[in-house]
């Protein structure tokens, strides 16, 4: 970190991070080899239960979220999905006053304790969102303790603006009575009865500044405050990482967000966008090599509602989970449409959902760098892409292959069965239309329309 500084005594001396090189003319196995070789340096954090399938409430309710609607959606998943393998309800942003004050507003009469009792009545795990490195300026914490935060070389105070206008202070996990705090914040989700916390804006752990210990780099004071939850957080909790260091957070957490928000509060009216499902996709499909290795993948909430077209939401669908890790849906489960819903509970999808790694993005090196590698601002107006051919090797000799065509105008796409290590496929249909494929000149080929997904089940 640039602005780090670091007092050493005379003779004392760091030692650094291992440096990673290595060459292979398969770029796929290459990355598996790094993931492996990190992986061998820092164990990662596994979950041994059931890998959370559920719903959450920030796409669709975002801060404005009450009681009731969660309760709504908690009786759906009950009644109407808890019997397809989905065990999980997680409240997300907006059950409490402020950043900081992680205990429930008044639209949550009932308390965090009895809402996650509802939910474990219910037969489903509870969930949680948090920001445990950030408290808002206005909080009585700050004004009480502001010693406990971070701070520049000048004495100010180091502030995260999140937009449109929150702005926050930086936890310094380094300072013991901070910690404690920590450690009571996430000893009390627990005790409230949650099993499952996500935890966002992580990142913050990481910036640069005066801490109490002046021997703690950022890098150091972010995993430290990632132990500390760890440890309060206890053996049987699910901890999702978000808006996190990817390769820092290794070791820390059961799972990891691979990609930014799939909708924006503030734009399109919080619905979600055609433009930000390729974003979503892109990121999926580039950190393949993480999900088994590292964490289980968790791409963001699956949405299927408009303004999203029928096609659109099953791309969507597909890519998600072809993620091979969490499995969220984060619409308002009771007014989606049949035909929407019917996506979520589709047999073929469940059955890549239930495979547990991710599918091997077979095209990844080979899509336009302009439009594979690109910004925010290209993401909006349409200029960004993802592969296009993603393949799932499942078990009973059993495989998934989908042809995403993210462009405007028809595409054929098309591979080798020997790419797949396929010698002889025996049977090979089309999921959503039900069509039989044959395999021509040893190669599977299909004419997609634009913003389509074609989804093919292979048995050999």
């Amino acid at each position: 970190m640039t602005g780090d500084r670091v007092i050493l005594a005379p003779g004392e001396s760091l030692e650094f991070e291992p440096v990673y090189l290595g060459a292979d003319q398969d770029p796929v196995a290459g990355l598996n080899r790094y993931a492996r070789a990190a992986a061998e340096i820092t164990p990662p954090l596994v979950w041994n239960g059931d890998r959370p399938w559920g719903w959450a409430s920030w796409y669709y309710y975002y801060s404005q979220v009450k009681e009731e609607d969660l309760v709504e959606n908690l009786d759906f998943v009950r009644e109407e999905l808890s019997a397809y393998g989905f065990n999980l309800v997680q409240l997300d942003d907006g059950y409490m006053p402020r950043w900081g004050e992680w205990t429930n507003n008044s639209k949550f009469p009932s308390g965090l304790t009895g809402v996650a009792a509802e939910i474990e009545s219910a037969g489903l795990r509870p969930g949680i969102w948090i920001a445990p490195f950030l408290v808002s300026m206005d909080s009585n914490l700050v004004d009480n303790h502001p010693d406990w935060f971070l701070h520049d070389q000048n004495g100010g105070m180091i502030a995260y603006q999140q937009p449109p206008s929150a702005t926050h202070a930086i936890l310094d996990v380094t300072h013991p009575d901070a910690e404690a705090w920590l450690r009571g914040v996430i000893g009390g989700i627990r005790d409230a009865g949650f099993r499952m916390i996500k935890i966002d804006f992580i990142f913050a752990e990481a910036f640069e500044g005066v801490r109490h210990d002046l021997k703690v780099t950022s890098m150091q004071a972010y995993h430290r405050g990632l132990e500390i939850i760890r440890e309060s957080a206890g053996e049987d909790m699910f901890i999702l990482a978000c808006g996190a260091s990817m390769l820092p957070t290794l070791g820390h957490a059961h799972a990891f967000r691979t990609g930014p928000d799939i909708a924006y509060e503030a734009v399109g009216g919080g619905n979600p966008s055609y433009n930000f499902l390729v974003q979503e996709a892109r990121n999926t499909a580039s950190r393949f090599f993480t999900g088994g290795n590292w964490f289980l993948n968790a791409p963001d909430q699956l949405l299927l509602r408009g303004p999203l077209t029928l096609e659109e939401a099953k791309m969507s669908a597909v890519a998600n989970v072809m993620a091979g890790g969490v499995f969220l849906l984060g619409d308002n489960l009771a007014g989606l449409t049949e035909d929407r819903l019917a996506i979520a509970t589709d047999p073929v999808i469940l059955e890549i959902a239930k495979v547990g790694k991710p599918a091997v993005p077979l095209d990844l090196f080979n899509a336009a760098s302009q439009k594979l590698f690109s910004s925010p601002v290209m993401d909006l107006a349409g200029e960004s892409t993802a592969p296009s051919i993603w393949w799932l090797k499942g078990p009973d000799r059993e495989g998934y292959l989908a042809f995403f065509n993210w462009e405007e105008d028809a595409r054929d796409i098309g591979v080798e069965t020997g790419f797949l290590n396929l010698s002889s496929p025996r049977k090979i249909e089309e999921v959503f239309l039900g069509e039989k494929v044959k395999v021509e000149d040893g190669k599977i080929s299909a004419r997609v329309e634009s913003r389509q997904v074609k989804l093919f089940k292979i048995s050999y």
